[in-house]
């Protein structure tokens, strides 16, 4: 069983990766409140500002199975907080981390997706136990499918969500 790992902050060319702080309560509300950008996700639009304080109380969790650690992704120009990543690792299979980004709707279309996902990886492979890379998308989010193709992560088959597609990235 691993421990709780330790995921630095960092940056990639343009964002900034960090603990979630309370200031970011509000803008973490817009991005997850966006019911039409929810339905890419696997979660419910957020309906008030408590929670959005709740995740960023709860980015750092350890459950049953899980470690999930959250980080808030920001622009390195301004600080503004455009959205947030998620590196989930389950306690018995020591070798596997599964990832998840969200990008509010006004900063779609500009290649945050790419560059977030290619940080991840980068940042995962400094994690020695760390050979496979898991990631999910809904099937309707033709452009998460595409980011995730763009940084080599490869479609397999699965049936454990009929609405998804399960992706893996060899290290």
């Amino acid at each position: 069983m691993i421990q709780l790992p330790q995921i630095n902050n960092h940056e990639s060319e343009r964002l900034s990766f960090r603990d979630l702080v309370a200031d970011d309560a509000p803008s973490l509300f817009k991005i997850y409140s966006n019911k039409e950008a929810m339905k890419y996700r696997h979660s419910q639009a957020m309906t008030n500002l408590a929670a959005a304080q709740d995740f960023i109380l709860h980015q750092k969790t350890a459950t049953a199975l899980h470690y999930i650690i959250r980080k808030g992704v920001s622009l390195k120009a301004t600080n503004e907080l455009i959205g947030s990543v998620m590196y989930k690792y389950h306690k018995a299979i020591t070798n596997t981390c599964e990832i998840g980004y969200s990008i509010g709707a006004d900063f779609w279309g500009r290649g945050f997706g790419r560059e977030i996902v290619a940080s991840l990886i980068s940042n995962i492979k400094t994690q020695q136990n760390i050979q496979v890379i898991k990631a999910w998308t809904i099937k309707e989010n033709i452009a998460s499918k595409r980011i995730l193709e763009l940084n080599d992560f490869q479609q397999v088959a699965q049936e454990e969500f009929a609405g998804s597609y399960l992706y893996k990235y060899q290290c």
